[in-house]
């Protein structure tokens, strides 16, 4: 474990507490500083002209008419931008798929942009759009993964032949010893749906390229865009002359993360026209271009002894990228992560396919693959429960890895480092009151009700190791990542207020109430002496190519940052006041925003006076300290590195358990699922800010048991997504709503520097499977399986009116 020098350790006292989230009150009271409430002078507006066609050639482009419109003042089309803008791969050289920005010769999904018109108003930039006339000769499409990878299949990007991108088989321990010893052999096949986060603000970029500076700065998206952009540049601008600025944001989840297309539109429209160019999505865009979680198919075996226990378990994945081949193979490496759960599975195998459809390209949403792997994990434990006659929570019971058994390498090398899953498993099923709700659904089947009970358990990951996706890579050098570092600045003025500088992006999580509580215990002082900026800058921001929010990294990657950078101005203060005090280093306490002696606490000094001698009397200093408060700490992760030579690797540095148990009623005349109880038991490490952690728990579960039950987006068999609007995807509002009761657990992390685990994305991870397994047992009367998400009414009503034998 890297180490933080520290002359003493603080005590904690605001660590753990309920701290009000000071962002709240700018934006509560419409202060808040979002991309849309940017206007620069000269600031131009811009229209993306997208494809109606999910695969097609282009031939003539005619922007004449287009271009005479009063208030157009450039237009931009992908046979201009050919070879001056290819979005950048994540696994550089492991796919020759090369992605354009917009559509040179042919498009490969609708929406896919083809031209973009830079003017005076977004409502003259869009009526500019009609004007542009495109000659389309129409193409075979594919839009099923599975027809996508047989050999007759049209093919998505040509230079690779085929549209599977990438695959790889990932096998640890004995398979076929582990299935020739089982009593029961169970075999299924899964699918699951795309989905949106759909965050409040939709995405957008400012770009400003100085002609006189030659800067091009980018306001929008997030810092790990330089990861793509610092090595090639956009256009004529080199990477190092590339600035990106990041305020307040109404949401992420994922979505923003993968580089954007837009970026590179409004920033070689600003090269283009010397003025700031600006485009903000609508909702339809952000349906159309960006934002979908991959669906997937999944053809799943498990191998048991009669007794429940688990011997072997593997998967064969197809993973539907979409057209997009920049992170093929991102997903699949992912889902090493929590392929066996809390379970102590010796025997796995992984054998992932990366598929190119006429569909949308996919993104991270809510956890890359995580849900999709707990899903299929759990329904198959589900299933080998009713099979062996064995009760839901007596498998896992029997098969979660024993406390005594941590740290526990699992068989692909994920460490899983503290904690108690059977203690976890047990609180949840405790709050819930799980047999109390078993006696309630044998009475409310006496009354003709359709009640059931479902569990889902995983890990929760955080602080991604970027080794994992060198399992799919042949040539680990010349792949488009870097370490999960980050840094922070902590800074105590000349007059002693606190500042932190961040370079990671808040985009709801609370990054500067959390800091707050940090500092103010490793400095002694009140939260409400911290201030946090809420503005990223490459210029200034303490950052690295993998810097921003995405990846559970907040947790263990930022907060390392931010106490190592607090420590070492700790350090200095505790020197000073020593010094000043006439008194040992280690003899110095910091508290209530004052420097006293341990044994002697009368002999003190305010931490003010600290800042005063530390900026203004360098001769009160000692000769060892040189002059400010101010200091930078970068963070790199203990377990950073790449896969044995079994192949092994350390996907994540930390996880935590957790234990989910729903209660849910069906309706079968309408095929309506009311979820009458949820709750959870998770292992969070050390809590920070519980009342922030309850509402991540709350905004991840009710997304996903939405997800569950019917949110998502719908193509038809020609590749037109037919969820473009909220009037179609009904994503959930308030009235749809659970109520979540969670149980937090605390087994600090050793990997981290205050035992903090991850807790973004992990309560998003259980839902789909607890949800489903629910509803199964729920109709069990009628013996039906759930093997698809989403579980919506009408597949509920043709699965019971099968049962019955009905037309």
């Amino acid at each position: 474990m890297q180490s933080i020098e520290n002359s003493s350790l603080p005590r904690r006292k605001w660590i753990g507490a309920r701290v009000k989230r000071k962002e709240d009150r700018r934006f509560l009271l419409g202060r808040g500083m979002f991309l849309d409430d940017m206007k620069l002078d000269g600031m131009l507006r811009v229209a993306v002209l997208r494809s109606p066609y999910a695969h097609a050639k282009i031939g003539k482009i005619d922007t004449t008419r287009a271009s005479e419109l009063t208030g157009v003042v450039a237009i931009l089309t992908g046979r201009e931008m050919s070879g001056k803008a290819t979005l950048p791969g994540f696994m550089t050289g492991e796919t020759k798929a090369i992605e354009s920005v917009m559509a040179t010769n042919k498009v490969r999904y609708v929406g896919q942009p083809v031209a973009a018109v830079a003017a005076e108003t977004k409502a003259v930039a869009e009526d500019a759009l009609d004007l542009i006339q495109v000659e389309y000769e129409p193409l075979p499409e594919v839009i099923d993964p599975e027809v996508a990878m047989g050999s007759s299949a049209p093919v998505v990007f040509e230079q690779v032949g085929s549209n599977i991108l990438l695959s790889g088989t990932y096998r640890y321990g004995d398979l076929e010893g582990a299935f020739k010893q089982a009593d029961l052999v169970i075999k299924k096949r899964f699918s699951i749906h795309r989905h949106s986060s759909t965050p409040l603000e939709l995405t957008g970029i400012l770009s400003y390229h100085n002609p006189t500076t030659g800067i091009l700065t980018i306001w929008g998206g997030s810092p790990r865009f330089m990861e793509g952009i610092g090595k090639t540049g956009i256009g004529p601008v080199p990477g190092d002359m590339i600035r990106v600025r990041i305020g307040d944001r109404g949401g992420a989840f994922g979505t923003i993360y993968s580089i954007r297309e837009d970026m590179f539109i409004t920033a070689l429209l600003s090269i283009k026209t010397a003025r700031p160019v600006k485009y903000i999505e609508d909702r339809t865009d952000m349906m159309v271009s960006g934002g979908q979680s991959h669906s997937g198919v999944y053809y799943a075996e498990m191998a048991l002894k009669k007794d429940g226990t688990i011997l072997g378990f593997k998967v064969r994945d197809i993973c539907d990228e979409g057209a997009a081949a920049g992170r093929a193979g991102y997903w699949i490496a992912a889902k090493l992560t929590n392929i066996v759960g809390m379970y102590s599975i010796k025997n796995i195998e992984l054998e992932g396919y990366s598929i190119a459809t006429n569909t949308t390209p996919t993104g991270s949403d809510r956890g890359p693959g995580k849900p999709h792997m707990a899903f299929v994990l759990e329904r198959m434990v589900d299933i080998a429960a009713k099979k062996l006659g064995i009760d839901q929570d007596t498998i896992r019971l029997k098969n979660l890895i024993q406390p005594n058994e941590m740290p526990y390498m699992t068989p692909s090398g994920n460490l899983y480092e503290s904690g108690d899953f059977p203690e976890v498993f047990r609180k949840a099923l405790e709050k819930f009151e799980y047999p109390l709700l078993r006696k309630e659904q044998q009475e409310a089947r006496r009354q003709g009700k359709y009640l059931g009970i479902g569990i889902g358990c995983s890990v929760d990951a955080g602080a991604a190791n970027p080794g994992r996706e060198a399992l799919l890579a042949k040539n680990w050098n010349a792949m488009a990542i870097a370490d999960k570092t980050s840094g922070a600045t902590v800074m105590m003025n000349p007059l002693g207020r606190v500042s932190v500088l961040l370079a990671s992006d808040n985009a709801g999580q609370s990054h500067e109430t959390t800091a707050s509580q940090i500092v103010a215990d490793e400095l002694g002082v009140s939260p409400d002496d911290v201030d946090t900026t809420e503005q990223v800058d490459t210029l200034f921001s303490p950052w690295t190519f993998h810097s921003g929010s995405g990846a559970n990294v907040y947790s263990a990657v930022d907060i390392g940052a931010i106490v190592g950078a607090a420590r070492k101005v700790r350090q200095k203060i505790v020197k000073i006041a020593a010094h000043f005090l006439d008194a040992k280093p280690e003899e110095i306490e910091l508290a209530d925003g004052n420097a006293y002696v341990k044994s002697a606490t009368q002999r003190s000094v305010s931490l003010k006076k600290i800042a005063w001698i530390a900026y203004h009397k360098q001769v009160l200093l000692p000769n060892d300290v040189e002059l400010g408060l101010h200091e930078t700490y970068f963070y790199r992760l203990p377990h950073a590195d790449f896969p044995d030579e079994k192949h092994r690797v350390k996907a994540h540095l930390t996880y935590g358990g957790q234990a989910h148990v729903a209660a849910v009623e069906v309706d079968i005349e309408t095929g309506k699922v009311k979820v009458l109880k949820y709750v959870i038991a998770h292992d969070v490490g050390v809590t920070v800010n519980p009342a922030i952690v309850e509402g991540q728990v709350h905004g991840n579960v009710n997304h996903m048991i939405s997800v569950a039950l019917g949110e998502g987006h719908r193509y038809n068999a020609n590749g037109q997504l037919l969820t473009r609007t909220f009037m179609d995807y009904l994503p959930p509002t308030a009235v749809d709503s659970n109520d979540i009761e969670s149980v937090h657990l605390e087994y600090p992390s050793p990997y981290t520097v205050l035992g903090t685990k991850p807790l973004g994305e992990g309560p998003a991870t259980c839902p789909l499977a607890t949800i489903a397994n629910a509803v199964e047992d729920a109709l069990s009367p009628f013996d039906i399986q759930i093997r698809d998400i989403p579980i919506t009414a009408e597949r509920i009503l043709l699965l019971v009116k099968k049962a019955k034998g009905e037309n």
